[in-house]
């Protein structure tokens, strides 16, 4: 109302019915559903969800637009407990790898960074829906129309269960078919091209929003065959120095020209006070405050010598040290280089991205050290393989070295069952050095 009444909004008539009835001639177009009069003999066996209009008004900073959308209230469907609902998004860890490779892969092989956005994306499912749907219309249609007129879904429109499945299918299948490109060993929404070098691209979908890398062909055959499938989507942002990308609803990549202060703070995690007290509430409301006051700290990705890369797991667990004696088992994954430059002291210096990161509480009672160390590295071991498989997918098809694992721990005595083949008397524990040992 308030641009309407500053003439920035100048459409005459009731508030959004240009642009209602705009969206359902477009739905309707396309053949998303069909209006029919009320039959109990056909209809009286189903359930009849109600319906609403979405309204909102879109690019209030620039060229304001009205924008409508229909909405199918699927809440309480018992359909839905006989099909598949739960669409797969993007994992954390296949995020920070994209982020890990990228500043090499701009750097050394001139690739670029880009992200685009799927309008209306549920509705351009190319598949039908299964079962039946019927639905009221939304009050700002029903003076439109005959009285008894109800609304028969044939394609996924919002609010049904089953429409992020339907549409993850479409997707992940277009850049699968289309583009040729093929899905990495752990994670179904990152996907890798098959070909060379020349045509290389990595894709992370993550429902309507795409985030890749690539090159100057892969990143053109990507727009050639979004527009060949006539799916609907915003102009591409490709990410520069003017021009960051926000990815996932929290991750924003930016490009710097030199290192920031990224200093970090950290408290106890409030998710092991059981029974908090003033004080605890106390440290929690500071480090939100302080968390919402520094948005722009984050990780600093740097380029890296993808050829000499070393993927490094650091592992670690806290035996019996919270308040209710159960384990802590953490890990820390980074892509790093080795520093060149011997040190007198035995030592060295690494210089990397980190890839993933774990702490979780374990709710398995042990009863040693080692067990504790063991279950640790385990956790870390397990998803850095499946990372490691992933890499080498990648560094194949660039024509590079594969990469190697190394995995770290403060335990000598873990150490001593693995390298110098130590054996342990915990028969329970076997089976994961053996494990380990092989992988």
């Amino acid at each position: 109302m308030d641009l309407r009444n500053d003439g920035v909004i100048n459409i005459l008539g009731v508030p959004f019915e240009a642009s209602n009835q705009k969206g359902i001639d477009d739905l309707v177009g396309r053949g998303m559903f069909s209006f029919e009069l009320f039959d109990p003999t056909v209809h009286g066996g189903f359930r009849i969800f109600k319906s609403r209009m979405v309204c909102e008004v879109k690019g209030k900073t620039m060229v304001p637009y009205k924008k409508s959308r229909l909405v199918v209230q699927g809440y309480n469907d018992e359909g839905k407990y006989e099909i598949l609902t739960q669409s797969p998004t993007i994992q954390l860890s296949s995020q920070q790898l994209i982020l890990a490779l990228a500043p090499a892969l701009l750097k050394d092989k001139g690739m670029f960074v880009e992200l685009h956005d799927i309008t209306q994306a549920y509705p351009q499912a190319q598949t039908e829906l299964l079962r039946t749907i019927l639905a009221h219309l939304p009050k700002e249609l029903t003076t439109k129309y005959p009285e008894g007129t109800i609304i028969c879904v044939i394609k996924l429109l919002y609010g049904i269960a089953e429409a992020g499945v339907h549409w993850f299918a479409t997707y992940q299948g277009h850049h699968c078919k289309e583009l040729d490109m093929a899905t990495s060993t752990y994670d179904p929404c990152l996907l890798i091209t098959n070909g060379g070098s020349k045509a290389f691209g990595i894709v992370s979908l993550q429902t309507d929003n795409t985030l890749a890398i690539g090159t100057s062909a892969f990143l053109s055959a990507e727009e050639a065959a979004l527009q060949k499938a006539d799916f609907r989507a915003k102009p591409k942002d490709r990410l520069s120095k003017e021009m960051p990308l926000e990815f996932n609803g929290c991750a924003k990549i930016e490009v710097i020209d030199k290192a920031a202060d990224r200093a970090q703070k950290y408290m106890e995690q409030p998710a092991q006070i059981q029974q908090p007290a003033d004080k605890d509430y106390m440290k929690l409301n500071h480090r939100l405050k302080w968390q919402a006051e520094n948005l722009e700290r984050g990780l600093q990705y740097v380029p890296l010598n993808l050829a000499t890369a070393k993927l490094i797991v650091f592992t670690d667990s806290s035996f019996a040290n919270n308040q209710d004696l159960s384990l802590q088992l953490g890990y820390l994954i980074v892509l790093a280089n080795k520093d060149t430059h011997r040190n007198p002291d035995s030592m060295f210096n690494i210089r990397g991205n980190m890839v993933y990161w774990s702490l979780t509480k374990c709710k398995q009672v042990t009863q040693s050290i080692l067990a504790s160390k063991t279950y640790g590295m385990v956790s870390g071991v397990n998803i850095a393989i499946a990372i490691l498989t992933t890499l080498k997918m990648i560094t194949e098809r660039l024509g590079l070295p594969s990469i190697l694992l190394i995995v770290c721990t403060d335990s000598y005595s873990l150490y001593e069952c693995l390298v110098k083949l130590g054996t342990t008397n915990e028969k329970r524990l076997m089976i994961d050095i053996m494990a380990l040992r092989q992988s």
